[in-house]
């Protein structure tokens, strides 16, 4: 009987009382609720709603990517420019350079222009002069610093990615930097190398010494690692260059001596031929010059003026006179 009792028609019933809020709640039981009613259409429209928080979510997505890309570009050619070893930064360079064609594709304008006309020849000129132009690799570390700084101006980077970019770029130029120390310092040796090999009025022996001297401070360095392998393998070219001259000089030196020996040993040895019988007939005159030679002799080979070698000759030719006398 409940279920059957339905709401009255208060159109035209100006004097009946208003329904109660419950018995109209009890009346509309079945009538579809707003939500039921436009079901279709708030899905619609909850649906275009999750998708565009979607597209804009993976929109900043995609542009923070292309943020990090681009710092990440900034950071691999900064470490690529600490490499300790000229094999290792062309290396880096060749696989940073086929990089760069790419990025003059993806991105267009000021980017592509500054990869043209101010990153890739000074690349270019670092890979012919090698590891060793430490100058132009810090060129080329501030010159990313300075393209870094303008991409985060124009929000091209996130802070984040600049500050890591930053970290990079300190710990290249901190190694750049102790590279530089390194090669300063093999300099040294190899113009203590140079100077003796430029040094001519002094024993040759001397020099070697003090070369010698200079190689092993060189390789003490080398493995208290003031110096890099670098400057080592260069250094090492100028010392056997020196010891190759010095060895030279030396080997003429022992000619002119030699020769000069010949020459002094020959006229000693015509001094006693002059003193034979035939010649001069007083005895004691012969023998008193004989011994006069014989001392002056004796006083070149105390003083190296002689070698053993010539006094052992002249002794077989003062002995053979002697006994004419």
């Amino acid at each position: 009987l409940v279920t059957t009792i339905s709401k009255p028609d208060d159109t035209n019933s100006s004097g009946i009382p208003p329904l109660h809020i419950g018995a109209i709640s009890f009346y509309e039981r079945d009538k579809p609720s707003f939500v039921q009613e436009h079901a279709d259409y708030l899905a619609f429209v909850l649906t275009i709603g999750l998708l565009l928080i979607s597209w804009v979510r993976n929109l900043k997505s995609w542009i923070e990517s292309g943020k990090k890309n681009e710092a990440d570009e900034y950071i691999e050619l900064a470490i690529a420019l600490m490499s300790n070893t000229d094999k290792e930064l062309q290396q880096r360079l060749k696989k940073f350079d086929s990089k760069l064609d790419e990025l003059k594709k993806i991105h267009q304008g000021d980017f592509k222009v500054w990869i043209e006309q101010r990153l890739q020849p000074k690349l270019k000129l670092l890979q012919n002069t090698g590891q060793d132009d430490i100058e132009l690799r810090q060129q080329i570390l501030d010159l990313i610093f300075e393209r870094a700084a303008k991409a985060l101006d124009v929000d091209n980077i996130s802070q984040e990615s600049f500050r890591t970019f930053n970290e990079a770029y300190k710990t290249a130029r901190e190694a750049i930097e102790r590279q530089q120390q390194r090669a300063q310092q093999g300099n040294h040796y190899i113009d203590a190398a140079i100077q003796l090999m430029g040094i001519t009025n002094s024993n040759t022996d001397d020099r070697q010494n003090q070369l010698d001297q200079v190689f092993n401070d060189a390789a003490t360095a080398l493995l208290d690692k003031k110096i890099s392998q670098e400057a080592f393998r260069t250094f090492n070219e100028a010392y056997k260059t020196t010891r190759e001259t010095i060895e030279r000089e030396r080997q003429v030196s022992y000619q002119a001596i030699e020769q000069n020996q010949s020459q002094l040993l020959a006229g000693y040895i015509n001094e006693t031929v002059q003193l034979l019988p035939s010649t001069i007939q007083d005895k004691n005159f012969r023998k008193q010059q004989l011994d006069n030679i014989f001392q002056k002799v004796v006083f070149d080979l105390m003083t190296k003026e002689l070698s053993q070698e010539s006094f052992r000759t002249f002794m077989e030719a003062y002995k053979s006179i002697r006994d004419t006398v």
